[in-house]
């Protein structure tokens, strides 16, 4: 998937980075995950990857990945999802 955006790469991540918690593992967390945020993930340089949070854990839930690259009069984002490949039993 590519999405276009009007303004530059930086900002892209800077908006980015104020919705989603830095993925980190919690016992005290129904989701598994540190934060409140609806979304949890890393961003490192122009590249991300982001997952839901949901509430029961799911481990085979979608991940969002992919990176913003500069563009004429803004920026591209090039993203993907692919399915967790870790299931608790």
């Amino acid at each position: 998937m590519e999405y276009g955006l009007t303004i530059p790469p930086e900002e892209a991540l800077s908006r980015l980075d104020s919705v989603i918690d830095e993925e980190r593992l919690s016992l005290f967390s129904s989701s598994g995950f540190a934060g409140g945020e609806k979304f949890h993930g890393k961003i490192r340089g122009h590249r991300f990857h982001i997952r839901k949070r949901h509430s029961y854990g799911n481990p085979l839930g979608r991940f969002w990945h992919g990176e913003i690259r500069e563009e004429d009069g803004g920026s591209l984002v090039v993203a993907s999802y692919h399915m967790g490949v870790f299931g608790r039993a």
